[in-house]
């Protein structure tokens, strides 16, 4: 058996496995056969076991400039020759994924599995040092199917002393200052706030999409950074994903998490995208509520292992 990162001749049968149990999973390898073809550094998380018949395991890591860490569900070939030997190729792969992302300077990681997959690869990431702190739901909203009469039914007129500007008009003190405001006592991922500052935090929100903070809408309340809804658009897919949304307490359950929402639609229009995404903690219950008035619908479902110290990380395996 061979380990380490899939070669080249075999990539194509390695996604094809990886994304096999996926509903419209052919579409999913070809996408992603044709995000590698564009960047072909994309390749190098592309970890797994294989022998000459088949490639038996294989898992994708992708980690941005600032260390952030993401894995896709593992994948075992569902002919192994018995349970102990799939528990063996599971064992290795979260091993070799430890080692890759250690190897590489990984600040943190982030798996984020289906419930069925949770099931069975909970033991071994819990075994390798990950935490399961939230479960996620993914929301999105069709724009084509929002008829010109509705979105002007929808916008919002803000009163005087009320105003909206982009992130760049905020210098960075005062960005992630705001950002750390609207995290004091959120509900949405709270423990991010215990164990990445929010410098890191924001700088994930940066290296989400390809726009950086293009899209960024502060909302000002005299003159003063309030709340915010942070677009990243995704041009390939005419997707805009709102990577963060927030208010700091003080304005809170009084209708403004409303106005974010419309101006992020807004803008999302004016960009001609044809969805908006972003993904909420399951217990996060007034903003799931907030979404479903705007339309927005239950899309996945994701639960999240993440693993913060890599100095226990096992060296039992390397690439």
């Amino acid at each position: 058996m061979h380990y380490g990162v899939i070669p080249n001749e075999r990539i194509a049968e390695a996604i094809a496995l990886l994304y096999a149990r996926l509903p419209g999973g052919m579409a999913l390898a070809e996408q992603a056969l044709g995000q590698i073809t564009k960047q072909p550094e994309l390749a190098e998380g592309l970890l797994g076991i294989w022998d000459e018949q088949q490639v038996s395991a294989v898992i994708w890591i992708s980690i941005d400039p600032s260390g952030s860490a993401t894995l896709t569900s593992p994948a075992l070939h569902p002919n192994g020759s018995n349970t102990r030997k799939r528990e063996t190729w599971g064992d290795q792969l979260i091993s070799l994924a430890n080692h890759w992302q250690q190897n590489r300077g990984a600040t943190w990681s982030q798996a984020l599995l289906t419930p069925e997959d949770s099931e069975q690869w909970q033991q071994v990431l819990s075994d390798s040092g990950y935490e399961q702190p939230t479960k996620l739901v993914y929301l999105h909203l069709a724009l084509d199917l929002i008829s010109e009469k509705k979105k002007n039914e929808g916008r919002i007129e803000i009163p005087s002393g009320w105003s909206w500007g982009l992130a760049a008009q905020l210098s960075r003190d005062q960005l992630l200052g705001l950002v750390e405001e609207t995290f004091v006592e959120t509900r949405d991922c709270p423990f991010l706030g215990a164990h990445r500052t929010t410098d890191e935090i924001v700088s994930g929100f940066e290296n989400t999409g390809d726009s950086k903070q293009s899209h960024w809408q502060i909302l000002f309340h005299d003159g003063a950074p309030v709340g915010c809804v942070l677009g990243a658009h995704h041009r390939a897919s005419a997707l805009m994903e709102w990577a963060y949304v927030g208010l700091i307490p003080a304005m809170r359950r009084q209708g403004r998490g409303q106005w974010l929402c419309q101006k992020g639609l807004q803008e999302a229009d004016l960009l001609n995208c044809h969805t908006v995404a972003l993904a909420v903690d399951q217990q996060n219950e007034p903003a799931l509520k907030l979404y479903a008035q705007f339309g927005f619908e239950d899309w996945d479902r994701r639960e999240v292992f993440i693993k913060w110290d890599w100095n226990q990380t096992s060296s039992s395996a390397s690439t």
